[in-house]
């Protein structure tokens, strides 16, 4: 199981199955940009990293957080 997808639906307070790499802040209505900096929260403090705000502004959807987290490690 993605890093990504068990935080997204944790912090979005929906099931894991419900999501896809194409999942986004354009199809899933909990995903605003509040929630979009707990997901980035939860990611740093898990992972032990630090996202910049242009990266920050990358959280398009959940592959686009996976390229993001793929160069911090």
């Amino acid at each position: 199981m993605s890093i990504v997808l068990k935080t997204v639906a944790e912090q979005l307070q929906i099931p894991i199955e419900s999501l896809t790499n194409d999942s986004s802040p354009e199809n899933l209505k909990n995903w605003d940009s509040l929630a979009t900096i707990r997901i980035a929260m939860a990611l740093e403090m898990s992972e032990s990293i630090s996202f910049t705000t242009e990266e920050l502004v990358k959280f398009s959807s959940i592959s686009a957080i996976n390229e993001i987290l793929s160069t911090k490690k």
